[in-house]
């Protein structure tokens, strides 16, 4: 995510207790299927499971993905975040994590893909706007002769 630029899809959890509690956890066992998901279909994205804990080590290299994803507090964790680098962007799964049966590794990625490609046409929007604004760009402008 960080050297590559690549997308990220984070279960963000709060910290964890035990290996066994981790391990109990349906959502990171959806984690595990969307890496299935990634592994047979091509996709930009990195899959990340990450507690607010580990956010605290002294010795984490990057910056806290907290920080990255721009969480006030851990009240509404557990949870699912797409991460755009490009943009700097974080978004939000639509749906609590409440119910396993209500949430697959398909559709979250169909959501994911989703959201990057709309922040990206967004990105190229502004960049086409920028490009029509510069004044330095007329002469390359195309013309309809």
């Amino acid at each position: 995510m960080y050297d590559f630029n690549n997308n990220a899809v984070v279960y963000y959890m709060k910290d964890t207790g035990s290996v066994e509690e981790i391990r109990q956890d349906w959502r990171v066992m959806l984690m595990v299927e969307i890496n299935k998901w990634m592994q047979h279909n091509p996709s930009l994205f990195v899959p990340i499971v990450w507690s607010s804990n580990n956010d605290e080590s002294p010795q984490l290299l990057v910056p806290p993905l907290k920080k990255v994803l721009d969480l006030a507090d851990d009240e509404d964790l557990p949870h699912l975040f797409v991460y755009h680098p490009q943009s700097d962007t974080t978004m939000r799964y639509p749906e609590k994590l409440t119910d396993p049966k209500l949430v697959d590794p398909t559709l979250v990625m169909l959501w994911a893909q989703s959201q990057v490609h709309k922040t990206e046409i967004e990105l190229l929007g502004k960049r086409l706007e920028d490009h029509a604004a510069d004044p330095e760009n007329e002469e390359n402008k195309l013309t309809e002769e």
